[in-house]
């Protein structure tokens, strides 16, 4: 898997492209932002550029997955 870093703004957000063998050559985007809410911070990642069904479910179990490793590491 690579990519390359769009848009980085410390300590809100980064945009970067994302692309590996399973998406064929397909370029997409992933957009990582983080908010201050009472107690913590709040983060919102948006995955665009997926345009097949089957495609986009395999890389919501994907994220579900990395996003569940990045709690326990902050836990």
């Amino acid at each position: 898997m690579g990519g390359d870093v769009i848009k980085i703004d410390p300590p809100r957000k980064l945009v970067h492209t994302f692309t590996h063998q399973w998406l064929k050559g397909v370029i997409t985007t992933v957009t990582w932002e983080l908010v201050e809410v009472d107690g913590g911070t709040q983060l919102t990642m948006t995955h665009t550029g997926i345009t097949e069904f089957g495609e986009m479910t395999g890389h919501d179990k994907g994220w579900d997955e990395h996003l569940l490793r990045l709690r326990m590491m902050l836990s």
